[in-house]
């Protein structure tokens, strides 16, 4: 080993330092803590929000952007109504109740006349006289020659086959096989009502007698055109109707009337025959057995014409039960029972109304309602068949009466044939004529009514106001959606910016960094602008000495006073959390400012583990402090200068993994001993604090310590982990400082320390 020189060895002998004393560990005082109260600083919370206004904009684009192209894909809809009104004033002429209006506007009939519209009958003629089936096949084969259309089969053309061709076989085999382009189906009359079906809108306006019927097309003068053809349709149909009812019942008169012109016929015969048969006979001068004859015979008359009456009910009701509905019996038979059954399918139709507008179709309730509309319509049945029942009954007895009369008189015309059998039959015949004629009287007229009444059926309800294109669309337009699409991504916007802001857990303000190192902060150095992102800062510095980073170095000089004439810090040590902060090249700018400004200062590498320095200040890295800490070399030669300014740099010397001794050995405090005496400032630039230790036991040597703390990079927590290494020793002072700060995003961190026109100042 060479031998070191004398004055240092007699500097040494002199010095003869005792050990350094190891600080005493100061209990940390327990402070209790406030009550944690929710304070929302809403000026803060708008600055996040504007310091993430890039993720606002990107977010509040890409979201008006889908919102855009959300709007091309939806095609608008339109839906047009008619209003039709229910006929409510009962207008009867002649009585025919069958063919004139007679709706009341119950619920039970608004909900029959909405099930009439959306009927399947209606809806085929619509279909059949729109032509749909080709009109929807026309719009398929125009929808497929939409441009997206066509290039999505591009892409599936081009693309999927050189797929499928490059796939193994296994694979593709379990793809699916390219479609190969057909002719559409050919659209059904079952399509198109589905397609009415599905776009057809019923429903009643308020409370009153009219009824709104709409349609949805993306046609708007198509679906005004569909929603009067509905309409039309609605009130043909209901004319139909009671057309098809008038001719039933004028068939039904024409039948009975010949029937009964027959048998008049026929008994006028009988009558002039029997008149010239027996001659010019009187009616006057009747024995008692004429007498009787004749109680009888009127009696037999009365009888007769009741059997007639009732065999005409009987087959009016027996007609009326095979062709109409119970509801339809229940307003034709008038009883004091069948009012009562009419009463309760009025009462059960409005509850199941009521139901289905609540609750769904296999709801138990309504499945009840229903259950008590088919009881009652049920019961309506029975008891028309008991009206008839009870009529063909009473008609038995009739006939069995009229057979007993007939029995009667035959026995009363045997005993008294000799007195005026032939008066008899004239009479009887005569009477049955004039019966005949009476009932035939009736049905002529019922007759002649209806036909009248034919000419001049109506429906039971009228448009009041017909459908016409509507201008605006049914669904929400496009400049809604591009609308509510830009609200609500420029929302997610400022809240995705306000969360990335809120949970950055780096630091980015000075007041932040004071929070979580809990010491003094000196100032931010600035990055280094990007066209010198390239170039080591310690060049730069010498380079570009008016920069905004060198002057943020300078502040930290002024800072930590190392520019005072007296009482300034002898030995600064420079170091950080974690490597990548700026720590080696602000201890070597920081150094060699001072030794431009005529100091003479001393830049120690003290980072054994990974040294950097000597490349950086171009010194040899050969012979340093790891040398002289194994004594394998002496003082002055580990001592280099750096050739631009002089000053004295102490490198590292190589790598060593027990640095941790050898920073503790007597010889480094030697060493710093010797540096401080020779030199104003020695710097020296320590690992960092959290993952080795070393920068700990270097901090027992110093006078002050620089602790950097990357802006928007290292997390806060580590920054406070490898302050609390620090200050739990004792010792040395500790000063904080922000690295390699963006100045454009600090400035929305801290306003006041970029104020307007500092940029005039700086030459980058």
């Amino acid at each position: 080993m060479q031998s070191e020189p004398r004055e240092i060895v007699e500097y040494a002998e002199r010095a003869r330092l005792p050990a350094m004393p190891q600080p005493q560990l100061q209990p940390i005082p327990q402070v209790a803590e406030p009550p944690r109260t929710l304070e929302i600083d809403l000026l803060e919370v708008l600055r996040g929000i504007w310091r993430q206004r890039r993720t606002v904009t990107l977010v509040t684009g890409l979201g008006t952007l889908a919102a855009v192209g959300m709007a091309l894909l939806i095609t608008p809809v339109y839906t047009s109504y008619t209003s039709v009104m229910l006929e409510t004033r009962r207008n009867q002429v002649f009585e025919a109740q069958t063919v004139l209006s007679d709706l009341t506007p119950t619920v039970e009939v608004i909900e029959t006349e909405i099930e009439m519209v959306r009927s399947r009958a209606i809806m085929e003629r619509v279909a059949m006289r729109l032509g749909l089936p080709d009109l929807l096949a026309a719009r398929d084969r125009a929808a497929e020659e939409q441009p997206w259309q066509l290039t999505l089969r591009w892409v599936e053309d081009v693309f999927l086959s050189k797929v499928m061709a490059m796939a193994p076989d296994e694979l593709a085999r379990a793809l699916p096989a390219a479609s190969t382009t057909t002719d559409a189906l050919p659209i059904s009359l079952d399509d198109a009502v589905m397609f009415l079906a599905e776009n057809l809108h019923t429903r009643q306006v308020g409370g009153t007698s009219v009824l709104d019927i709409g349609f949805t097309d993306e046609d708007r003068r198509f679906a005004a055109q569909v929603a009067n053809l509905f309409a039309e349709e609605y009130l043909q149909e209901q004319v139909a109707w009671k057309m098809q009812a008038t001719d039933s019942a004028n068939t039904w008169l024409q039948t009975q009337i010949a029937e009964l012109q027959t048998q008049i016929g026929r008994k006028r015969a009988e009558y002039e025959e029997l008149r010239s048969s027996s001659g010019e006979l009187d009616n006057g001068g009747a024995s008692l057995s004429a007498q009787r004859q004749i109680l009888t015979n009127e009696r037999l008359l009365a009888t007769r014409s009741e059997r007639i009456r009732l065999e005409t009910e009987a087959a009016s009701l027996r007609r009326l039960l095979g062709q109409a509905g119970p509801e339809q019996i229940a307003a034709q038979v008038d009883s004091p029972v069948m009012s009562e059954l009419r009463l309760e399918v009025s009462a059960a139709k409005r509850r199941l109304a009521e139901l289905s507008t609540i609750y769904g179709t296999r709801h138990p309730l309504r499945l009840d309602a229903e259950a008590q509309l088919e009881q009652a319509l049920r019961d309506v049945e029975v008891e028309a068949g008991r009206a008839l029942a009870s009529r063909e009954n009473a008609l038995a007895a009739l006939r069995a009466e009229e057979s007993q009369l007939q029995a009667a008189l035959n026995i009363d015309s045997n005993a008294g044939r000799a007195l005026g059998a032939q008066r008899s039959s004239i009479a009887g015949l005569q009477s049955e004529i004039e019966t005949m004629q009476t009932l035939l009287d009736g049905y002529l007229t019922r007759y002649n009514q209806t036909a009248e009444q034919h000419s001049i059926i109506r429906p039971d309800a009228r448009v009041i106001s017909a459908a016409v294109p509507p201008k605006y669309p049914s669904s929400t337009s496009r400049t809604n959606i591009v609308l509510m699409g830009f609200v609500a991504a420029g929302m997610l916007g400022v809240i995705m910016g306000y969360l990335r802001d809120a949970v950055d857990r780096t630091v980015r303000s000075l007041g932040a960094a004071e929070r979580v190192l809990g010491v003094p902060i000196l100032g931010a150095i600035p990055a280094l602008p990007a066209n010198a992102k390239r170039q080591a800062p310690v060049d730069y510095a010498m380079q570009r000495p008016g920069s905004a980073f060198v002057e943020g170095v300078r502040n930290l000089v002024v800072g930590i006073g190392l520019a005072q004439a007296s009482a300034a810090p002898r030995t600064l040590m420079v170091t950080s959390a974690i490597a990548g902060e700026g720590k080696s090249s602000t201890a070597a700018t920081m150094a060699r400012l001072m030794a431009r400004a005529g100091y003479k200062v001393c830049l120690v590498e003290g980072d054994l583990r990974r040294p950097t320095l000597g490349n950086a200040l171009r010194c040899s890295p050969r012979l340093g402090l790891l040398q002289y800490l194994q004594q394998e070399v002496g003082l002055a030669d580990i001592i280099q200068q750096d050739p631009l300014t002089g000053m004295s740099v102490v490198t590292a010397g190589g790598n060593a993994e027990n640095s941790l001794f050898l920073l503790q050995s007597e010889g480094f405090r030697r060493l710093l001993s010797y540096l401080d005496s020779s030199h104003q400032l020695v710097i020296i630039d320590a690992p960092p604090v959290t993952p080795i230790s070393d920068a700990q036991v270097i901090a027992d040597s110093v006078d002050a310590i620089l602790y950097l703390c990357r802006w928007g990079s290292t997390p806060k927590a580590t920054s406070a982990a490898g302050i609390r290494m620090l200050v739990r020793r004792g010792g040395a002072p500790v000063f904080g400082a922000l690295s390699q700060v963006d100045t454009k995003a600090f400035a929305s961190y801290e306003q006041s320390y970029a104020p307007s026109g500092a940029g005039n100042y700086y030459t980058n």
